[in-house]
């Protein structure tokens, strides 16, 4: 798990990624490629550290036109709530949750995970 004292350094990708592990806070994560021929290659069970050593595999993959997935591995405490506007983010907030992520996969959509 990384650590909230830990100091982000790297390209904008590679900080965007640790904060979101970090916001995640969970030991480890499955890693899914939706290729843009339609296959899926999944790595299960991978560690923070295994993640932002992959980045720039998973950045060319992303060049490719694959579409790039993360998700807490087993059991965990996060809910994802997937296809929300930013309106439905801004509601979520008001309504007193409080998101550990929200991440915009595609332009004007947005996931949150509380």
């Amino acid at each position: 798990m990384l650590r909230t004292s830990r100091v982000m350094k790297g390209s904008i990708t590679q900080i965007a990624v640790q904060r979101q592990l970090l916001a995640m806070g969970c030991d480890t994560y499955d890693i899914g490629i939706l290729q843009s021929n339609g296959r899926m290659l999944l790595r299960e069970s991978c560690r923070a550290g295994w993640i932002e050593h992959a980045l720039r595999w998973l950045k060319r993959e992303n060049v490719r036109g694959a579409h790039i997935f993360v998700r807490p591995h087993g059991e965990h405490c996060l809910t994802l709530i997937d296809d929300l506007d930013a309106s439905a983010i801004l509601e979520l907030k008001q309504s007193g949750f409080s998101p550990a992520v929200v991440v915009e996969p595609s332009v004007d959509n947005f996931q949150a995970w509380l």
